[in-house]
């Protein structure tokens, strides 16, 4: 392949996902979002029975979501997950890298914690759609 037919199919390629991110704006949401990755820099126990958890969230290729969905993985010793808590990310301090470091606080696993993770789940089931505000957005519901 030449650099013109090249030029020509990365244009194709452009205008197909135009296409389909104006068909379907649900599918390209959630599109969207696999780009996203989120991970935890620290957590600390609170004395009120939360958890303060650092995280650092990097966007991917495309256009910037304004806020993300997180689900909060509390680990014990043998990495069993024990608790889990999905969270909304305010990601409107974003730098032009696409890097940004939030904070966010989630009831504390009532037992010893050996560490915190954290995971945007990129197909979550349509059913709990209404927990994610960022694909309510576009879904209409």
């Amino acid at each position: 392949m030449n650099l013109r037919q090249s030029a020509a199919a990365s244009l194709l390629l452009l205008l197909a996902a135009s296409a389909c991110r104006e068909a379907d704006p649900l599918a390209a949401r959630l599109a969207q979002r696999s780009h996203y990755q989120v991970d935890v820099v620290g957590f600390s126990p609170r004395e009120d029975g939360r958890l303060l958890v650092e995280l650092e969230a990097r966007a991917g290729m495309g256009e910037h979501l304004s806020r993300l969905t997180a689900t909060i993985r509390q680990h014990g010793t043998d990495k069993e997950i024990l608790a889990l808590n999905r969270v909304t990310l305010d990601l409107s301090g974003m730098d032009a890298t696409g890097v940004v470091r939030v904070f966010t606080e989630v009831a504390a696993y009532q037992g010893e914690i050996q560490g915190v993770s954290a995971l945007v789940e990129h197909a979550p089931p349509a059913d709990e759609y209404d927990q994610f505000p960022e694909i309510l957005e576009v879904s209409g519901s």
